[in-house]
């Protein structure tokens, strides 16, 4: 392992490259300097911004990137990036894997990004563990690796939003219709009563849930009524399917059974008895 002012370059095997998750590089940048990249990085990269304030330039754009913020870019994407102030510290990781694009799918992180962090301590609490672990050198250090860095880009998903904060709108603002449905999930409300909770029409709504959740509002409903019914199950062997489908707001017990076996591929008593405890 390579060692360069807070810089540290683990070596890599067959062994990694056959992980979902490995770390390429990682490093503290304490007065980050000009980088000029016209062909890219050959890694994903990710930067955020600890102290100061700099420029970064990519896909013919100019970013200011000042405290709590970061970038992301994409393997081979030509860019640039300098200080603005007299001190910009940076913290960054470089890493692969062949489970890497599949989990940036679900992320701000599917394409280069600029972002803000909404809660700094904890990607900076991750950042720091797979710091010190990349200080040490072992064999099981690269598992114990590429399970930190699972969990810090998982954490980016909820602790991210992107410079239009159009994701962490959607998000504040369907709050109050999840909250009801949680909250309400036995009764059967209208597509009109939950988008009258947050004053849009009914096609904003759905509009709004298709793209965060990429389901309908109604099929949401469905997704909490089924975890209360798998909940209800496995309290007690006493609950009847019948009971089950009452308190979760069905009457008609085939249609709740036929839900059921669509959305979980078995049947509620099929459920329960693979869940049983003997």
């Amino acid at each position: 392992m390579t060692e360069l002012s807070n810089t540290y370059f683990p070596i890599i095997t067959d062994e990694e490259t056959n992980l979902p998750f490995y770390l390429k590089g990682i490093g503290i940048q304490e007065n980050q300097e000009r980088i000029v990249r016209p062909n890219g990085h050959p890694d994903f990269h990710w930067i955020h911004t600890t102290k100061g304030k700099g420029c970064l330039l990519i896909n013919h754009k100019q970013y200011i990137i000042s405290e709590n913020m970061g970038f992301f870019i994409l393997p081979g994407v030509s860019h640039e990036y300098y200080r603005l102030d007299e001190i910009w510290e940076t913290h960054w990781i470089t890493f692969d894997g062949f489970a890497v694009q599949e989990l940036l799918k679900n992320t701000l992180l599917s394409e280069n990004s600029v972002f803000y962090l909404q809660d700094y301590h904890l990607i900076e609490e991750n950042f720091e563990k797979i710091l010190r672990l990349a200080k040490i050198t072992s064999s099981f250090n690269r598992f114990q690796t590429s399970v930190y860095l699972y969990q810090f880009l998982i954490m980016c998903r909820n602790c991210i939003s992107s410079t239009n904060r159009s994701k962490f709108t959607k998000q504040k603002q369907l709050a109050p219709v999840i909250a009801f449905l949680e909250k309400n999930f036995d009764t059967n409300p209208s597509l009109e009563e939950m988008a009258k909770l947050i004053d849009v029409t009914p096609h904003h709504l759905c509009r709004l849930f298709k793209e965060e959740f990429k389901i309908r509002p109604f099929v949401y409903l469905t997704k909490i009524r089924l975890q209360r019914a798998k909940e209800l199950m496995m309290q007690t062997d006493n609950f009847t399917v019948k009971y089950v489908a009452q308190k979760i707001g069905y009457n008609d017990i085939s249609y709740f059974c036929s839900i059921f076996k669509k959305y979980e591929g078995i049947t509620p008593t099929e459920f329960r008895n693979m869940h049983m405890k003997y």
